[in-house]
């Protein structure tokens, strides 16, 4: 478990993250090619502007967190399976949906703004305001 760790602006590629929670961490502005994050948990974290370019997210929960300008269109769409909760998340991007069996997941997130197709995801809540 990692709690309030300041990462803000750091090099995070190719990491790898396993059963990982992280609570009111700071990862705005960091970035993450190629890292590959299983069964992690963010609560409370400010990811803003951060780069998620081929990174695998494989049952990752974003619970409270902040998002903005976070690109899921390069994100690896293998076994790609994202739930948000309670997101603050304008300009979140997932271009990639229609082409991936994909499971993904938005509670109570509002205030967002989507481009390209949702399809195949499971839509849990409002998203649109």
């Amino acid at each position: 478990e990692f709690q309030g760790v300041p990462w803000c602006g750091q090099d995070l590629c190719r990491r790898e993250f396993l059963n990982c929670a992280f609570k009111s961490c700071d990862f705005g502005e960091c970035k993450f090619t190629g890292s590959v994050f299983i069964d992690c948990e963010f609560s409370c974290c400010n990811l803003s502007n951060s780069k998620v370019e081929n990174c695998s997210f494989r049952g990752v929960t974003f619970d409270d967190c902040k998002l903005v300008n976070v690109s899921f269109a390069a994100a690896n769409p293998f076994l790609l399976r994202l739930i948000f909760k309670k997101c603050k998340m304008p300009h979140l991007y997932f271009f990639w949906i229609e082409k991936s069996p994909t499971a993904c997941g938005l509670l109570d997130c509002l205030k967002n703004v989507f481009a390209g197709i949702i399809n195949e995801c499971k839509i849990t809540a409002d998203f649109l305001c």
